[in-house]
């Protein structure tokens, strides 16, 4: 019995030593794999801006054409992210959520698919991202995973306008708890004010307001049922207005334009009046 019982520690002994030396090799894969997609990720933001993340929603908003897909060569950087997050396995997500990264490989996972338009997919790996309990280890990528929400409910408020539904149902959608308007904000919060992806985010809470607007013109007594929080909205909106005019830029007749341009969509005064 007693070489029996050292036979089995020797086995215990033997399973520990290689299911460790396993974790260890899953470990180092998976950071080698959330690294590779970091780099994949800052590529495609060296041939596009973060800008791009937003150009669709805002051309909905000023009634532009929608711009091109993203291209090839950055499509490619997006590509390889999810290429990379996808070979990750169960267990060396498991190493990743101990190292406190398994949150950030979703977030980059979302931001690629989301900027590739696989919008399902996008939101399958937000879940997964958030119900890790840990957020991006890089304040754009936060800035960025936060305002996916938003733009998606912008988006739907933009189809609900176009679809005839009730003003209601497009307040729920922009002015909400969980509406793009709280949700776009709280994005602005993980960056300085003095951030260039700022002015994206001001633009898409701009834009925001702007469909809420349309919507409320097109139903005056539906609108009337919450003057309060229209007014408390449409305050914060200039505010948006004033914090975009003042940006620092290398093109002040650009951004005065930029401003002018938003001002008059949105049916707001002019900053230096609102001051």
């Amino acid at each position: 019995m007693r070489l029996l019982s050292g036979s089995l520690r020797v086995r215990a002994c033997t399973v520990l030593v290689a299911a460790s030396a396993l974790a260890a090799v899953a470990g180092c894969a998976s950071g080698d794999f959330l690294r590779a997609a970091h780099v994949s990720l800052e590529r495609a933001l060296r041939v596009e801006s973060p800008g791009a993340f937003f150009a669709p929603v805002l051309a909905r908003a000023t009634g532009e054409e929608l711009p091109p897909p993203p291209s090839w060569q950055a499509r490619q950087h997006y590509l390889a992210v999810i290429f990379n997050l996808e070979g990750i396995s169960a267990q060396a997500e498991n190493s990743l959520k101990y190292e406190g990264k398994l949150g950030d490989a979703f977030v980059l996972k979302t931001l690629a698919q989301w900027r590739l338009g696989r919008i399902d997919d996008a939101r399958n790996s937000a879940l997964r991202a958030r119900a890790s309990g840990q957020d991006a280890l890089d304040a754009h990528d936060r800035a960025l995973f936060r305002a996916f929400d938003g733009v998606i409910r912008l988006n739907a408020a933009f189809d609900a306008l176009k679809e005839g539904k009730p003003v209601a149902s497009i307040e729920e959608l922009i002015s909400g708890d969980s509406g793009a308007w709280r949700l776009l904000a709280g994005a602005r919060t993980e960056i300085g004010r003095r951030d260039p992806l700022q002015r994206d985010l001001i633009l898409a809470r701009l834009a925001a307001f702007k469909v809420l607007l349309e919507a409320r013109a097109r139903d005056p007594e539906a609108a009337a049922a919450s003057t309060d929080v229209w007014k408390r909205l449409r305050a914060e909106a200039q505010v948006e207005l004033a914090e975009l005019a003042a940006l620092p830029t290398d093109l002040p007749s650009t951004l005065a334009a930029t401003v002018q341009r938003w001002q008059k969509l949105c049916g707001l005064s002019s900053p230096a009046v609102a001051g």
